[in-house]
């Protein structure tokens, strides 16, 4: 993500003391930044006025608590994923250490510690870190890139879990942060108008098969197949996973689901309504949890047997799974089952009855 300033000194370098670094001191309104200190504290009054006690005021009029600050803020991050982020951010997403605009992780940030680890901060659950600006250039429009890293390890069944971490960034600290328990949360402190925005989505990698009509009543049967085809001669990723059939229609199996036995790459699972869901009928949607899954099905009243022979046979339809970037790179509702090991085509692949 990209933190860009919409004026030159919107961001501000720390508070300098009256008089330091060679320059005017900084205690004429209106005079801050011609006087080249670009700082939070902007105009600072000496404290020589009295107190209500009669003695010197302890406090600098003007004083700003610390440079301006950013607080980049995650939400829902799923269970079993890490995002990392740099300690210091510069205006390329690697700092050289010669850059002029930097900020740097405040220690504890303002809504919460998180970890550094390996010159690293991570994240494990919702949470924000706080950079504050230790350089900038008044001269120029400044823009900080926060590489944001996001790791995890597939244990099948389920971790990580799925969904769409959402991120947005604001100044800090805020008037939010101003509670009974906490009535110094720092000066300036400003409004949060930030809006989470999705960054990253982590979604199954599944097959989603649209079986439209299944029997298993007045006489009729259905036999029906599900290959997984990810082993091709193209250099797909080779998966495997169990399917779950949700059932809907009329039978005592509708509105339950039942789980296959895993299907290998390069094999099928092939079975009867009458085996699984005895006296069904309606239609059946198969979440298959490997992706290019195909499937067949074989309506008969009994083949061959006398006074029968009706039958039909269709191919299953592939339904978008949702929840994944679509081919242009926006956030889609829905996705197409696509291979994630052909990187040069993200969210291409297989549609509605292919």
């Amino acid at each position: 993500m990209t933190i860009k300033e919409l004026v030159n000194t919107a961001f501000k370098s720390p508070s300098v003391s009256l008089g330091t670094l060679g320059q005017q001191n900084n205690n004429t309104p209106g005079q801050w930044y011609q006087n080249g200190i670009n700082t939070e504290s902007q105009t600072v009054l000496p404290a020589t006025f009295k107190n209500e006690g009669g003695g010197t005021s302890p406090v600098t009029p003007g004083q700003a608590d610390f440079a301006t600050r950013i607080r980049v803020n995650f939400s829902n991050i799923p269970a079993g994923v890490t995002l990392s982020l740099p300690v210091t951010i510069c205006s390329a997403s690697t700092c050289t250490g010669t850059q002029t605009s930097y900020a740097n992780a405040t220690t504890g940030g303002d809504t919460g510690s998180f970890s550094i680890a390996a010159s690293a901060i991570t994240l494990t659950s919702s949470g924000a870190v706080t950079y504050q600006v230790n350089g900038q250039n008044g001269g120029a429009i400044d823009t900080f890139v926060v590489p944001v890293t996001m790791t995890y390890t597939y244990t099948p069944p389920s971790t990580p879990n799925v969904g769409t971490i959402l991120v947005s960034a604001t100044y800090a600290p805020t008037t939010a942060e101003v509670t009974a328990a906490n009535t110094t949360a720092g000066i300036p402190r400003f409004a949060d108008t930030s809006v989470l925005t999705p960054i990253a989505t982590i979604a199954a990698c599944q097959t989603d098969l649209l079986f439209t009509f299944l029997t298993n009543q007045a006489g009729f049967d259905t036999g029906f197949e599900i290959a997984n085809t990810s082993t091709d001669p193209f250099g797909t990723a080779a998966q495997n996973g169990t399917c779950t059939l949700n059932w809907y229609g009329t039978g005592p199996a509708a509105g339950t689901a039942t789980t296959t036995p895993s299907v290998a790459s390069g094999g099928y699972y092939v079975n009867l309504v009458s085996s699984v869901a005895a006296g069904f009928q309606g239609y059946m949607i198969a979440v298959c949890n490997f992706q290019f899954g195909h499937g067949f099905a074989f309506i008969t009243d009994g083949y061959g047997q006398p006074g029968r022979g009706l039958s039909q046979g269709y191919l299953a339809s592939v339904i978008p799974t949702p929840g994944v970037q679509n081919a242009k790179g926006g956030t889609a509702a829905v996705r197409n089952a696509s291979d994630s090991s052909l990187t040069a085509n993200p969210g291409g692949g297989e549609g509605l009855n292919q």
